[in-house]
């Protein structure tokens, strides 16, 4: 009984360490930035839980056409998972 009452005390814990810990949105902004740089915006989906958060990241790069006008040309999406304060790539 008391295994078992332990087992939960630690994962009631557990989640709540994260969620008082969760990043948001403005500390994803700041690691983006940090980490990759911004040559343009990117587009940014937050999804908030309970004790995590997570990203999905759609960048675009500036590319000349054929008739050498620029164009804006979406990368694939990153998607990252804000935990604990931090943050991990999926």
């Amino acid at each position: 009984m008391k295994f078992r009452t332990l087992v939960f005390l630690f994962i009631a814990l557990i989640l709540l360490i994260g969620a008082f810990t969760k990043p948001g949105l403005d500390q994803f902004k700041a690691f983006y930035a940090k980490e990759y740089g911004i040559q343009s915006p990117p587009m940014i989906e937050h999804t908030d839980g309970i004790s995590y958060s997570l990203f999905s990241i759609t960048a675009f790069s500036i590319t000349k056409d054929a008739n050498n006008k620029q164009v804006a040309v979406a990368a694939p999406k990153i998607k990252y998972l804000g935990l604990f304060g931090r943050f991990w790539k999926l």
